[in-house]
């Protein structure tokens, strides 16, 4: 099933795989593919795979496949046109106040609707916010993406004890956690508010040295 895509370009490497964009020969259609070395730990795999195919929504790139051959899983997804959020910040070193206020509540409206579903995120950063132009739009729309770390979460309020995420959008309860556990729908609002922070200034609070704190 899986050779019936052309690979078009590499979109962006990371320590679990690679992701390309893709063209689906039959249909001419494109799309993101994420590929997954094969050891990755089996149960992220599970969480992206289980808790991404939940979540349909206007802000979050949808799922649409998943693929396995003999050295590689390969996940299905729409492609957002325009890059990530950090690329759009990155190029003008921060954003106008109202296009942050924009893109933010856009943000929040994905975030709200995965935790309606009991799904908190854990890594919310600018790289995993796409930028998609839709043929008729001024902007392009925001889109979450990865759910590589999230985490299905039974009741509000309940328990994560791993420590994922990014750095430099992790809330402090998620790096001072010593297995007392923390809650991961609330640190992902902190991480909300540092993607705010970084749309306006350029850098992470405390880094005020451009992109090199945006990592």
């Amino acid at each position: 099933m899986a050779g019936r895509f052309e690979m078009l370009e590499i979109l962006g490497k990371g320590g679990s795989g690679i992701v390309y964009r893709v063209k689906d020969i039959e249909t001419d259609n494109v799309f993101a593919m994420k590929t997954l070395k094969k050891g990755y730990p089996s149960k992220y795999v599970a969480n992206e795979l289980n808790n991404h195919q939940l979540l349909r929504h206007p802000h979050i790139v949808y799922f649409k496949a998943v693929f396995i051959d003999d050295t590689s899983l390969c996940i299905l997804t729409e492609f957002a046109n325009c890059g990530s959020l950090l690329d759009f910040v990155e190029e003008g070193g921060g954003l106008e106040e109202v296009l942050a206020r924009w893109y933010f509540q856009q943000l929040i409206l994905a975030l709200y609707f995965c935790h309606n579903r009991g799904i908190a995120h854990r890594d919310i950063k600018l790289e995993n916010l796409l930028l998609h132009k839709y043929k008729n739009s001024k902007y392009p729309i925001l889109k979450m993406c990865d759910f590589g770390l999230s985490k299905a979460v039974v009741l509000p309020g309940a328990s994560a004890k791993s420590c994922v995420g990014t750095v430099s959008y992790m809330a402090p309860e998620v790096m001072k956690n010593n297995g007392r556990g923390y809650d991961a729908m609330m640190a992902d609002v902190w991480s909300c508010g540092v993607v705010l922070y970084v749309m306006l200034y350029g850098a992470v609070p405390g880094h005020p040295l451009g992109h090199a704190a945006l990592v």
